[in-house]
């Protein structure tokens, strides 16, 4: 836990302390939160977080979502939101970025932990997972012999 570099992007200060506080107190490393997608999309480009925590009403021009959208461009990084706001039109926006989590605050320190965890198990087994396919693609492209695979469930021959 010590080694998983966490960001925080909230713009209520109270609010962002006290995630960061009570994070540190689990034992993630955190930086200091940002509070606009601005200096989060800058943040993360220097600290390259294992994790974002994300509300989505931030300061300035970028909400939350868009700050995600931003983001994803450049870097593979798994996101939860962390936000108030949970109508069906924001929840729809916010699966376009295919997050790890949604929370609606308040949050107890139990569901925050849970979350967190289960993000980064599947956020590694999907980093698995897409080397594993490389590897496989690379070996299969690379093959001087043919191969043929057979499902041993299905009868399938592929």
């Amino acid at each position: 836990m010590q080694n998983t570099k966490i960001l925080i992007i909230e713009d209520d200060r109270l609010t962002a302390l006290d995630l960061r506080n009570t994070l540190r107190r689990i034992g993630y490393s955190v930086s200091d939160p940002v509070a606009t997608g601005a200096e989060a999309v800058a943040k993360v480009k220097e600290i390259k977080p294992d994790l974002i925590i994300t509300d989505i009403s931030l300061e300035g021009d970028l909400d939350g979502i868009d700050t995600i959208h931003v983001i994803q461009k450049d870097l593979d990084v798994p996101v939860i939101y962390f936000t108030a706001y949970s109508s069906p039109e924001m929840f729809k926006r916010a699966l376009e970025t295919n997050p790890y989590g949604y929370l609606v605050k308040p949050v107890s320190m139990d569901d925050l932990y849970t979350t967190i965890e289960t993000a980064l198990k599947r956020s590694d087994l999907e980093r698995k997972l897409r080397i594993s396919e490389i590897r496989f693609r690379l070996a299969f492209e690379n093959a001087m012999d043919a191969m043929i695979w057979a499902d041993a469930v299905t009868g399938m021959v592929i």
